[in-house]
């Protein structure tokens, strides 16, 4: 194009200027440019910059890269990249938690970590760089260094795939290893350990080599991310080769595989697998994305890594705190070995071995620290018509107006926190879409049902009595019943946090309010998602350091499983030849004493009082 004359993109400035109260500018892309006299006139693709006039030569010092620097996007784009960033740090925050309840749950148990479990601490290095790149990209209206929010973002990736590709190889070697070296167990896992170091040293070593090029060339963001993350995916794909290989190889040659293990290594894989399937097309398209007027496809892939980068994390600390993925435990993901030994014929040797193994895998961690705590064998039929509502299990007096159920069905706590979480995320979504609009009737049912279930369980809580009657039943669930107290308490956690979300609301004070909130929706998700009640980890500290009685001791500690069809029948006959001479109340034949506390304490059935 000659220099004199008037260009092509004054034309088309001067035709959206035209058109500036039409719904057609909708559609129309505007072009930025600038005039250079050595190098003629230079175009740039950006996303919708306001405020551009008619014949006006725009120059733009910084590209808009939501994922590094925002400050320079357009206001529609900074008000939904705020928003956006702090949904994903109430995430980033519970997938931390979660890692780090892991940690405290399984070392407490057994120790410092000599074994596998020993991946949980990457993951929580990792889940707190997701919450500091989140939080710091949120309240700092994107103005952290480039470098830093991509060390932030790639590091949790790379750390992320050191601790899959550790745990694959540790399985191989299992696999692969001979009855001798599994006699040295340790030997391997150390080995396995420094192999996956050795490869998790070259994401990481990427992950700083793309945050030096962001740091110095901040508009390059789309080399510097595929320095700092390819590595990452290849040791992804590694992850998924040698994951899914070894399941194939135990699926022939070994029918000794633990279901829960099995469950467990499809999860990681599955979760691996979808998130390849955002991460592939934000490389290819990573600049397209941001070409375009709307921000709506580049936080859809955003929001689908994130997603389950933090998922894999949390599925990964949940496998190597289970029992099978113990030194120990891991022998049964290995083919059956048989051992010739003089004397003993070849199947007398092999069930010598069978049996080996299962004393020696399910023996470890039943009892923790040591103390096996007595297992009460739990009525089904009488622990529901505890929970059920107020009409169907009428208060004997006013005490029994102000119980607790104890004990309660796991799934029924989880239920009601993800019910808590949906209030609170809209909630939130209210107050950054629609701050005008005063949500105190969301506050209402959230501290009406914290406080109903907290002064008398299920009776008064109309979203406890939908719990109850129609979405447990319908799910058809196997109960896993757990102590009350602590339940309890979590309730009241829940009661006082939105409570004071409320007050900081209506004061106003809407920001204080949203982190108050914010908080509560991190322990809702923790709780629902993963089964982790952060609240009841509090009531066990409080119990174990002695400010409570014994019996109070005794009730948070207790174990509990469901009768078989045969005891309840016994149970039931036993109560109803009691009835003649003394009426049993509700609680007494919720659950009986094990055989263990039965031989222990001499005892047939204890009375719940």
């Amino acid at each position: 194009m000659p220099r004199s004359g008037v260009p092509f993109p004054t034309v088309l400035h001067i035709f959206c200027s035209t058109m500036e109260n039409s719904r057609w500018q909708v559609g129309i892309l505007r072009v930025s440019y600038r005039w250079k006299k050595d190098k003629g006139l230079a175009y740039e693709r950006r996303g919708p910059y306001n405020n551009i006039s008619p014949l006006q030569t725009t120059t733009m010092a910084l590209a808009c890269d939501p994922r590094l620097d925002w400050q320079n996007c357009s206001d529609e784009w900074k008000g939904q990249l705020s928003s956006f960033y702090y949904a994903a740090c109430i995430w980033a925050a519970a997938t931390c938690t979660t890692c780090i309840a892991r940690a405290i749950g399984t070392y407490s148990r057994r120790g410092w970590p000599g074994q596998p479990d020993f991946l949980i601490i990457p993951q929580i290095i990792s889940s707190m760089a997701f919450v500091a790149y989140t939080f710091g990209m949120a309240i700092s209206g994107g103005k952290i260094t480039s470098g830093a929010a991509e060390i932030l973002w790639s590091l949790p990736l790379a750390i992320d795939a050191y601790c899959h590709v550790a745990l694959s190889l540790l399985l191989r070697m299992i696999q692969n290893a001979t009855p001798t070296q599994l006699l040295e167990s340790k030997k391997l896992y150390s080995k396995a350990r420094l192999f996956g170091f050795l490869l998790g040293v070259i994401p990481v070593a990427a992950a700083g080599g793309g945050a030096a090029i962001a740091g110095v060339r901040p508009e390059l963001g789309r080399y510097s991310i595929l320095l700092a993350t390819i590595p990452a995916g290849v040791l992804n794909i590694l992850f998924i080769v040698l994951m899914s290989s070894s399941l194939y190889k135990v699926k022939k040659s070994s029918a000794r595989f633990p279901k829960k293990a099995k469950e467990s290594i499809i999860y990681c894989l599955v979760y691996k697998s979808l998130w390849f399937l955002a991460f592939i097309p934000f490389l290819a398209s990573y600049t397209s994305i941001l070409s375009i007027t709307s921000i709506g496809a580049w936080m859809f892939l955003m929001s689908w890594q994130m997603l389950f980068s933090n998922l894999s994390m949390v599925e990964l600390c949940a496998t190597v705190a289970k029992d099978q993925f113990t030194l120990k435990g891991m022998q049964k993901l290995r083919p059956k070995v048989v051992v010739t030994m003089n004397g003993i014929t070849s199947e007398g040797a092999t069930t010598e071995v069978t049996d080996a193994y299962k004393s020696s895998s399910s023996g470890g961690d039943e009892c923790a620290g040591g103390i096996c705590r007595p297992i009460h064998n739990v009525d089904v039929k009488v622990a529901r018509e505890m929970a059920a509502p107020v009409w169907k299990n009428p208060p004997k007096s006013w005490r029994d107006l102000f119980t607790f159920p104890h004990p309660v069905n796991e799934w029924d706590a989880r239920i009601h926190a993800f019910f808590a979480t949906a209030v609170g995320a809209v909630i939130l979504i209210l107050g950054a879409v629609r701050p005008d609009v005063c949500a105190w009737y969301l506050y209402a049912w959230l501290i009406y049902g914290f406080l109903a279930r907290m002064l008398c369980g299920p009776k008064f809580d109309p979203q406890a009595w939908f719990v109850v009657l129609f979405i447990v039943p319908h799910l058809k669930m196997k109960p896993i019943f757990v102590p009350g107290p602590p339940k309890r308490f979590a309730q009241f956690c829940g009661f006082a946090a939105s409570s004071a979300s409320f007050i900081l609301y209506m004061i106003p004070v809407r920001i204080a309010a949203n982190w108050v909130m914010g908080m509560l929706v991190v322990l809702t998700i923790v709780q629902g998602l993963h089964g982790i009640c952060v609240g009841c980890f509090f009531w066990h500290l409080m119990v174990i350091t002695g400010i409570f009685g014994e019996e109070v001791e005794a009730k948070s500690t207790a174990e509990f499983r469901m009768k078989t069809p045969g005891e309840s029948a016994t149970t039931a006959n036993s109560s109803a030849s009691r009835s003649r001479s003394q009426k049993p109340s509700a609680h007494a034949s919720l659950y009986t004493m094990s055989d263990n506390e039965k031989s222990e304490s001499g005892e047939g059935v204890p009375v719940e009082k």
